[in-house]
């Protein structure tokens, strides 16, 4: 064993959050076996204080920030109804403020419950496509760093209720970027839009970049002033990253006018703008529709809204094929019921119109695709460093547990990965004979490869590098 070797990126990345979270010295020497044994002698402890750590975040999300304000973030209009606080958009849900709770008498609660509900994560999830983890991930970016008060948050939130009272807050978009380039790269390389559909959106002044490389989606009115605005993030290393800018004008949305006669609603611009590229990948001119985007699956007012103003013979209603927005339809479905425009339903065969879109436009993506994320390709680098070990590292076993349990935090089975990261090992070891896994990772990041993403995207097209191993350059697995 040669305990010389430095420690991988990984390696040292998770030693030092170890460090961070325990506020312990990292050892100096930065070679394997050291940084191994300083993560093994830590970990159990610093798991348990990633647990607190996330025990309190919820406790935080859950006294700190209120339904009522969340729900007016999502779009919602809060009405008093005695005691308690409703929605104009759902009259069956009650709100109590001072438990800062929820209930949906139109649905089955457990137990005894008068109906479903539960805490401000929970209101998230019932009325919108997050799951409780994306949910609480969205919230915490609402609680800072420093550890305020809740009556400094009360202060704050009767501010903010103050300010409803007076004037609505102007729409101030976010300063241009002196480039297009990122939203450019993002939206045809990332999600598979038509250039020209991206150039059509900049060039009527649907979409432009900010000065942090965001998307900003502006929907305007006749007189080219705009009323609603949202922001999706390009990173495709983050967390995703979507919200809209204060004083949007809900009744309006994300709204595409092509003066036509018909009306597609989809519940975001790249759905939107997906449905679009669909319709002319079949030779169809997507013009003869008008496009609204909700933003969302609770502003579905807005439907009602364009329809008065010019009274569609046809709504396809698109929203996503999941829970949200199978009750966003029904929602729609209900508010149009006394119209003359006949309502059809139109679910994409994959969850959203984009994932639809990557299916159909070529590039094998399954329907259960699995998104790429920082996290995914962190943890399958990992496991390729493991598995590239020799058999005889006294460090291979421990390495192949820590590899695994990055596997297990992103969702995903060393039994799923490791046939692919395998086969990428052929396929390096053909391409790099004799190279140690960090001189093949600079030499596959210098041609613009990065080991994890090809992994992943092989994963998701379930097929294998076409390998030719010869007895010379067959490697020792």
């Amino acid at each position: 064993m040669n305990t010389n070797n430095t420690a991988t990126v990984k390696q040292l990345a998770y030693a030092r959050r170890i460090e961070d979270s325990l506020n312990i010295q990292m050892p100096d020497s930065m070679d394997r076996y050291t940084i191994s044994q300083f993560i093994s002698s830590h970990q159990k402890e610093f798991l348990q204080k990633e647990q607190e750590n996330n025990k309190l975040i919820e406790y935080r999300i859950k006294s700190e920030l209120h339904i009522s304000d969340i729900a007016r973030e999502m779009g919602f209009s809060i009405i008093k109804k005695g005691h308690y606080l409703t929605l104009k958009e759902h009259d069956s849900v009650i709100i109590d403020t001072e438990k800062n709770c929820f209930w949906r008498n139109s649905k089955i609660g457990n137990g005894s419950s008068i109906g479903k509900g539960g805490s401000v994560i929970d209101f998230v999830v019932e009325f919108s496509s997050m799951n409780s983890t994306e949910a609480i991930r969205d919230l915490a970016q609402r609680l800072t760093g420093v550890q305020h008060s809740h009556a400094a948050f009360q202060k704050n939130v009767a501010v903010s209720r103050k300010a409803e009272k007076g004037n609505k807050k102007e729409l101030i978009l976010p300063q241009k970027a002196s480039h297009m380039r990122n939203i450019f790269a993002y939206l045809t390389k990332n999600r598979y839009i038509d250039p020209e559909i991206v150039q059509e959106m900049v060039d009527r002044k649907f979409l432009y970049q900010d000065q942090r490389h965001n998307c900003v989606f502006v929907s305007r009115n006749s007189d080219q002033k705009p009323l609603f605005a949202c922001l999706r993030g390009t990173n495709t290393f983050s967390r995703r990253f979507v919200g809209d800018l204060e004083g949007c004008d809900y009744n309006h949305c994300f709204f595409i006018d092509n003066k036509a006669h018909n009306l597609v609603v989809t519940e975001s611009p790249i759905e939107s703008l997906s449905y679009m590229a669909l319709l002319r990948r079949n030779g169809q001119d997507y013009h003869m529709y008008d496009f609204l985007s909700l933003a969302g699956t609770g502003k579905y007012a807005s439907v009602l809204h364009h329809y008065q103003e010019k009274e569609y013979g046809e709504i396809i209603i698109g929203t996503n094929n999941d829970s949200g927005g199978q009750e966003s339809n029904k929602a729609i479905h209900k508010l149009c019921q006394n119209l003359p425009v006949k309502l059809i339903d139109q679910y994409p065969e994959q969850n959203d119109w984009n994932d639809k879109l990557k299916y159909v436009i070529g590039h094998g993506y399954r329907s259960n695709y699995i998104a790429e994320s920082k996290d995914i390709t962190d943890a399958l680098e990992a496991r390729l460093d493991a598995m590239m070990m020799s058999d005889q590292d006294s460090l291979k076993s421990e390495c192949m547990n820590f590899s695994s349990k990055m596997l297990h935090e992103t969702n995903l089975l060393p039994n799923n990965m490791d046939p692919y990261i395998q086969n990428y090992i052929q396929y390096i070891q053909k391409t790099y004979p004799g190279k140690s896994f960090k001189e093949v990772l600079a030499a596959e990041k210098g041609h613009d490869r990065i080991p994890g993403k090809q992994i992943l995207h092989n994963y998701n097209r379930k097929q294998f590098f076409r390998v030719d191993l010869t007895q010379e350059s067959a490697l020792s697995l």
